[in-house]
């Protein structure tokens, strides 16, 4: 009875030292996950940034056209308002 006690303790410490050998291979594939999600996650916000100013430059030259387009067209305005204080001056002489 002493050796199947023996033998029994053997074997559960072999199963506690195969239990612990996991649970070290576990927490180093965890730890090896955690690092490269910390990658990804680093690689996530550099794209967000390039993606954020990138935006901001197309908002800025769609701005830009914008303006160059309002003035264009305030230009015609005016002197479209000139043509036409021209015709009338014209047509109030003839």
């Amino acid at each position: 009875m002493a050796e199947q006690a023996a033998t029994s303790a053997a074997q559960l410490a072999s199963l506690g030292q195969a239990f612990e050998k996991g649970a070290q291979q576990l927490a180093a594939s965890h730890e090896e996950l955690v690092q490269s999600l910390h990658g990804v996650q680093t690689a996530i916000d550099q794209s967000r940034s390039r993606s954020d100013e990138q935006l901001a430059y197309y908002v800025a030259q769609a701005r830009e056209v914008i303006d160059l387009s309002i003035s264009a067209q305030q230009g015609i305005i005016e002197d479209l308002r000139g043509l036409k204080t021209a015709v009338r001056a014209t047509a109030g002489s003839v």
